[in-house]
């Protein structure tokens, strides 16, 4: 009688496949760990394997990476299904997943009317807390097993910062429907701490044989507080706003971005002392300054709202919109003895800090005053020289002495 017990024993637990799933960047070594446990309990074991996806291809908001590891196992199961059936018509099929795989096998069970699952066990899950579970309540034999690490941030981090994902590895379905879900929660187990054969001698083999699943750990420890920040305020909206912002920059870049300005490349003049064969250069800057100050003075060319935006207008006009609160036109009439140019080499986006230059280049000249916001002043100063009704800019009187406009050439 007991040979014959231990044969229908035998021949029972012969019939039960479980099938592992891994999570991403996993080469999936400790499906030998748990493989061990099924196969020293008495069960079939499959692995199915969507082979190496990186952190990237798992981010990513797009249906294609995702799509394609689950269409990999899908196929992997209906082999490992067909096959077993093939030989056990009346076999049962459990799944065993972790992480992403948890995904996969969501995502197989709603979407496949016709695969049926005794036992369904999820660790590290990321899938979400709408996932609809009654809707495939007939195709598993309940309830679904949600193993939850309190340490573990992963299915929180995936859920904040990108989307169809969830976070019930580190918070649990709460569905309050323990006949349909059962959370179990482990304090201080992080997202991989359930792979290994102890646990699964301890955890999972009772209940893939039937037995309901014990409670787990009671008062259970709340997530990380960043974590739970993080849950609350989703990273990817953050991102969104960010991605949309680098979005408009780059167009207010590439459309309303900056001018190129030079100064200072006229012609020369001479003029000889009347009593002597010495000359003296003479620069004209008349028309540059004159262009300069029209430059100065241009309309911000951004779209109407920006330009009130003066860290904006910096960042992609690169230079300031301003006005000047005061202006002596008489610099216009001016000419050099020093050859003032700006910049010395290729341009600048900026007129002001030209005219910043030019003040600096004839501080016994010009004094330009800078009030930010409230504007600027370009302003002639009480020491200038004035000849035949030019202003000299940089000159000595010895040299003033020589300027005449009759004798320019």
């Amino acid at each position: 009688m007991g040979e014959t017990e231990t044969s229908a024993q035998s021949s029972a637990s012969d019939t039960h496949l479980v099938i592992i799933i891994h999570g991403i960047r996993d080469f999936a070594f400790w499906t030998d760990d748990i493989s061990r446990s099924l196969r020293k309990n008495g069960l079939k074991v499959a692995r199915a394997n969507y082979e190496w996806m990186n952190i990237v291809q798992f981010l990513l908001p797009v249906p294609f990476f995702r799509n394609r590891a689950r269409d990999k196992v899908w196929a992997q199961v209906q082999d490992n299904a067909s096959e077993f059936q093939n030989n056990y018509p009346t076999g049962k099929i459990s799944f065993v997943a972790h992480s992403f795989g948890s995904w996969i096998v969501a995502s197989l069970l709603r979407d496949n009317p016709l695969l049926k699952a005794h036992r369904v066990i999820f660790c590290g899950s990321v899938v979400s807390r709408r996932y609809a579970i009654r809707a495939i309540r007939s195709r598993f034999f309940p309830p679904l097993l949600n193993e939850v690490g309190t340490a573990d941030v992963w299915p929180a981090m995936a859920d904040s910062v990108t989307w169809g994902y969830g976070n019930v590895g580190t918070y649990g379905f709460n569905l309050g429907l323990e006949d349909e879900v059962k959370d179990r929660f482990h304090n201080g187990l992080k997202h991989s701490d359930f792979l290994n054969e102890a646990f699964c001698d301890r955890f999972w083999i009772p209940f893939l044989n039937g037995a309901p699943p014990p409670d787990g750990d009671w008062p259970r420890q709340k997530p990380a507080w960043w974590v739970r920040l993080i849950t609350r305020f989703k990273i990817k909206y953050a991102l969104l706003v960010i991605g949309m912002a680098a979005v408009v920059y780059a167009h207010l870049a590439i459309f309303y971005g900056p001018s190129a300005y030079s100064y200072g490349e006229g012609g020369t003049g001479l003029a000889s002392a009347p009593d002597s064969g010495t000359t003296t250069t003479f620069f004209p800057l008349g028309a540059t300054v004159d262009r300069l100050h029209k430059d100065a003075t241009e309309e911000c060319w951004m779209p109407a709202g920006l330009c009130e935006w003066g860290w904006l207008t910096k960042r992609i006009a690169k230079r300031r919109f301003t006005y000047f609160l005061r202006y002596q036109s008489t610099i216009e009439t001016a000419y050099a003895c020093v050859d003032w140019k700006y910049p010395k080499y290729g341009s600048t986006t900026d007129p002001f800090l030209a005219l910043a230059d030019l003040a600096a280049t004839f501080p016994n000249d010009v004094a330009f005053v800078d009030h930010g916001a409230d504007g600027v002043e370009l302003l002639l100063t009480p020491d200038k020289i004035i000849r035949d009704g030019h202003v000299l800019l940089g000159c000595s009187a010895a040299q003033a002495e020589h300027f005449s406009s009759d004798r320019l050439k």
